[in-house]
């Protein structure tokens, strides 16, 4: 019975191995070089095609424009007929569009592709509010990206906040309002330090195609962000999601990454917003980001976001937004740092009934 057992095991290894074997990855010049999207069609929809590999007999929709859209399937290792690249002159460009969303109490903007009579193809929306110059959340689908195409450094406003808002998201900038926030002789921020990131809600590492990822760098989509979180324990975060894709945990997964609360220093007394007349673009006091599934699967994790802090927030500073669950029984492992970003993991449904009931049955 156990040779029965392994042999039906290795059957099933050596099945899952050839369908992998199978499947069609797109090459550098399909993710890089192409002016055509790709798509998918679910039978109802197109939807745009986010990862550079393409499972065995799946089909791909390369689109120009809507009168100039050719089939190919994914066939044993290659696409039949070719994967169409070239020929395209007149391409659907992307674009950001308000929309109606009742999650959003500010103005939803959508990012992507409209082709015009056929389908929009969403890379993700956001919630944001222009006047005070905040991103709220966004949300995208994640499926699993191999792709090392290289993102974009150059960052736009889409004519929705001015250059001079955009501005205040530098560190020489930043610096600046420290010290006229806490005067000169505070010791937070050192001049020349790059204490900040523009960070992003949507990461750009979560699609294959370079387009997509350059989508990513807009203000619409960035929050001011400390450096050695983005790149500690919230990169450990966006780094789990997706290996749960990678690891065949999970087919695809909806994620929402949002802010709230105004950090404040020297002693709680300061709020830092680094606009004034009046206040605006905020430094979040918390990042959040909820993960879901199809089959009712639910994580939330939440990051503080001071680096100045030294001692772990307590008590009613967290009971009072998160019911907290251990990290480790996730998988995650992040560090006890504040300069890493203290980070909580937290029970889903409580997390969203308390601190955001316009998200239920959204995220």
């Amino acid at each position: 019975m156990n040779n029965v057992r392994c042999l039906c095991a290795l059957l099933s290894l050596l099945f899952l191995l050839g369908n992998a074997q199978a499947d069609c990855a797109l090459n550098e010049h399909e993710l890089t070089q192409t002016s055509r999207v790709f798509a998918t069609h679910d039978g109802s929809s197109y939807q745009l095609l986010r990862k550079g590999l393409v499972p065995n007999n799946a089909r791909v929709y390369s689109i120009c424009h809507a009168a100039d859209i050719i089939l190919s399937t994914c066939t044993a290792n290659s696409f039949n007929p070719p994967l169409a690249t070239a020929g395209c002159s007149q391409s659907v460009s992307p674009v950001v569009e308000a929309i109606a969303d009742t999650s959003c109490s500010y103005t939803m903007y959508r990012v992507g592709y409209n082709v015009r009579n056929v389908a929009f193809l969403e890379i993700y929306r956001s919630c944001y509010d222009r006047a005070n110059v905040k991103a709220l959340f966004t949300i995208y689908m994640a499926h699993t990206s191999t792709s090392d195409v290289d993102r974009q450094i150059h960052f736009t406003t889409d004519r929705i906040i001015s250059g001079a808002a955009a501005s205040s998201f530098l560190n020489p900038k930043i610096y600046e309002r420290y010290k006229r926030l806490l005067t000169s002789a505070q010791t937070y921020f050192t001049k020349g330090a790059n204490m900040y990131d523009r960070g992003h809600l949507t990461p750009s590492l979560d699609f294959a195609f370079k387009e997509s990822r350059g989508q990513t760098n807009k203000y619409i989509n960035l929050i001011p962000q400390f450096s050695t979180i983005n790149r500690g324990n919230w990169k450990t975060i966006e780094n789990w999601v997706r290996r749960q894709l990678s690891e065949g945990h999970f087919d695809v997964l909806k994620v929402c990454t949002g802010v709230f609360g105004v950090l404040e220093l020297s002693a709680g007394n300061i709020q830092m917003f680094l606009l004034d007349n009046p206040n605006r673009n905020p430094v979040p006091k918390w990042i959040y980001k909820i993960v879901s599934h199809i089959s009712g699967a639910h994580f939330v994790f939440l990051t503080y976001n001071n680096a100045h802090a030294t001692t772990r927030p307590m008590g009613q500073v967290v009971s009072s937004v998160c019911l907290e669950v251990p990290c480790q029984n996730l998988g995650l492992s992040v560090r006890n740092e504040g300069t890493a970003g203290y980070t909580f993991c937290c029970d889903p449904y409580d997390f969203i009934a308390r601190n955001l009931p316009h998200l239920t049955g959204v995220c």
